[in-house]
């Protein structure tokens, strides 16, 4: 409500887009919270048409700030094609951006984010970083569309490995371990799957963390078998 009175105070010419991301990024985070609370039971979805692709390419506008204020590069490969997919879009977007926000956080955890952070103030183009976070789109051969969001932070711990996807289960001093938690009972909900791995990737010995979801593409056969589900 802030947000919308100082809008209207401050007249401009041209749309501030800050404080139109901002706005966006409080509502988000009220749908975002409001997931949590009926973790577990059963709760209405309104299930639609919508292109993956752009809902993705809608997150990723508003996670730029804080992957440029942790010192993340954030890379992004979403083809120009669309990805239709039967789903609700409230809950979709809350799995994206959980996997985004938590991929971000880790690369972050990186010793050189803090030094590209500051360096960036300072040059431009900002140079190039180790703290980085990959984000990619693809279709498949058997009707299903793959989300991969990987970062090369440090990844969790050992002793949760096994278990990071179950409610209150958390590294994170200031986390209660839902995020997870819910993003999986999104995909599931959704009639996919989402999964995890740590990987080595290039340059030799650089480790990252993977995160993947897979889901199916709203054709004529998978509509019907989609609403049979639901």
């Amino acid at each position: 409500m802030a947000l919308d009175i100082h809008r209207g105070e401050c007249h401009t010419e041209e749309p501030v887009d800050s404080l139109e991301v901002a706005t966006r990024q409080l509502v988000l985070m009220e749908k975002y919270l409001a997931r949590f609370l009926p973790l577990g039971a059963s709760h209405p979805h309104r299930f639609e048409q919508l292109d993956l692709a752009l809902l993705v390419n809608d997150l990723l506008s508003l996670v730029q700030t804080a992957a440029r204020h942790t010192g993340v590069a954030l890379q992004a490969e979403i083809p120009d094609e669309r990805f239709l997919i039967l789903g609700d879009s409230d809950a979709l977007d809350h799995m994206v951006l959980n996997l985004l926000l938590n991929a971000i956080e880790a690369a972050g955890q990186m010793p050189e984010s803090a030094a590209a952070a500051t360096e960036q103030t300072q040059t431009c183009p900002p140079p190039t970083r180790e703290a980085q976070v990959w984000v990619s789109l693809r279709g498949t051969a058997n009707e299903r569309v793959v989300l991969i969001v990987e970062d090369t932070g440090p990844g969790p711990p050992a002793e949760i490995t096994d278990k990071m996807f179950e409610p209150f289960v958390t590294a994170k001093t200031d986390g209660v371990g839902l995020g997870l938690a819910v993003a999986r009972e999104v995909a599931a909900e959704h009639h996919g799957q989402l999964g995890w791995e740590r990987r080595v990737a290039q340059p030799p010995g650089q480790a990252t963390t993977r995160f993947t979801v897979e889901l199916p593409i709203a054709g004529e056969g998978n509509a019907r078998a989609n609403a049979a589900r639901s």
